[in-house]
């Protein structure tokens, strides 16, 4: 898990890092858990748009992006 990535929710893990074995620490020793596996349907990119023809013929407005799951994630760490 990457914390000091921003936009990616606290627990998400990267995709290569779920489904897999791992060792949940203890006072008294650990046990051996697994992850759990990441949704496909937890996953989107988002893209919406506000746009205007100009009678000049340019194209004006504003277009939002929203990452959601192992997209926030791949899209954060290449940013970072």
């Amino acid at each position: 898990m990457i914390p000091e990535l921003p936009f990616v929710p606290f627990g998400t893990l990267p995709w290569s890092e779920t489904a897999v074995p791992g060792l949940r620490l203890a006072k008294d020793g650990g046990t051996w858990i697994n992850t759990p596996p990441s949704k496909s349907k937890d996953s989107r990119t988002e893209r919406s748009a506000h746009l205007k023809l100009t009678p000049s013929g340019t194209l004006e407005g504003q277009v939002t992006v929203t990452y959601t799951g192992q997209e926030a994630f791949w899209s954060a760490s290449k940013s970072a």
